[in-house]
């Protein structure tokens, strides 16, 4: 009787063991996805799951699968048709796009002001231009418009020069066709305030109180006169003097009255003062009466040269000081 107890408990054991079956595991104790329902990776690894950092998605037209995991926007943008063919990931219509020249790093470059992008993108010809490096990305994907997913390049910190302010941080590197950079919120944040007036023949974007279209850019006021033009791209230290290159439009015979810039003065807070100075200057102290570093862009107009006549403002002077010896 002894031995039939044990035997069967033997058999019961061996019934259970058989038929046990834990929660979320398979018989031989190996894991169960719950996304796909399958043994193996677990959901957060699963290759079909799309929050996986292992997702791979369908392939479009022969291209390889991306993997994407987070929903990180980039208006505007279109994937291309046949990106075999194209090499591109980002179609741009440039018809209705705010450009604006910015310097990238020391690279010159037109970049589309995207107040609708989450993210900045820059080209990777941009990017080759540039001292910037280009890193691995180690983040997430990219959703685009349509709904598609891509895998950028890469990563790159660049820094952004809009006439006199610079903004920096990490671009994500993307093929774009017609378009060298995108600048989204992300750095667009970094200048304050920003409007867009659309009534003008352009749309003039203005960051504070300052248009950038106006900042340097030639002065208007004077038109006719022979105008002093920077000849280099110069960056001023906060209240000091340093020389700049500069040329006259037209020569002029003798001395001649330097009278400084307005709008330069009201853009930049950056003004050679008045002077009297010769026809042949090669170079003009310009003064940065600002407590920032300002950057003084090549081409802009400095200030408006007359011709210096000694008895007209000897006889001003005496006048002024005449007009003293009566108040007094």
């Amino acid at each position: 009787t002894c031995e039939k107890l044990m035997a069967k408990e033997k058999n019961e054991q061996g019934k259970a063991k058989v038929s046990f079956n834990p929660k979320g595991r398979t018989i031989d104790g190996k894991p169960n996805c719950f996304h796909c329902k399958k043994s193996g990776p677990i959901a957060r690894h699963c290759f079909k799951n799309p929050e996986s950092p292992n997702y791979k998605a369908p392939k479009l037209d022969g291209a390889s699968a991306a993997t994407p995991t987070a929903n990180t926007a980039v208006y505007l943008a279109t994937q291309a048709p046949n990106e075999q063919e194209e090499n591109h990931l980002l179609n741009f219509d440039g018809t209705n796009l705010i450009k604006e020249p910015v310097f990238c790093g020391e690279v010159k470059a037109t970049a589309v002001i995207d107040t609708g992008a989450a993210v900045t993108v820059i080209s990777p010809d941009l990017l080759k231009k540039t001292q910037f490096i280009q890193q691995p990305w180690d983040g997430s994907g990219i959703i685009l418009t349509n709904g598609s997913r891509v895998m950028p390049l890469g990563a790159a910190e660049i820094l952004v020069t809009h006439k006199n302010r610079s903004v920096k941080g990490k671009a994500i590197v993307m093929a774009m066709s017609g378009m060298e950079l995108l600048m989204g919120n992300d750095f667009l944040a970094q200048f304050g305030s920003i409007r867009i007036n659309y009534q003008a023949e352009k749309p003039l974007l203005t960051i504070g109180d300052f248009p950038l279209a106006a900042i340097s850019l030639p002065a208007e006021e004077e038109s006719e006169a022979t105008v002093l033009v920077s000849n280099e791209r110069q960056e001023i230290p906060a209240y000091s003097i340093k020389p700049v290159s500069a040329k006259v439009s037209s020569k002029m015979e003798g001395a001649c009255v330097l009278k400084p810039s307005n709008s330069l003065m009201a853009t930049t807070s950056l003004s050679t003062g008045h002077a009297i100075v010769q026809n042949d200057l090669e170079n003009i102290p310009v003064a940065n009466l600002s407590p920032k570093s300002v950057w003084l862009e090549k081409g802009v107009t400095l200030g408006t040269l007359e011709e210096f006549q000694e008895g007209e403002n000897a006889e001003e002077s005496n006048e002024a000081s005449g007009e003293d010896r009566v108040e007094k």
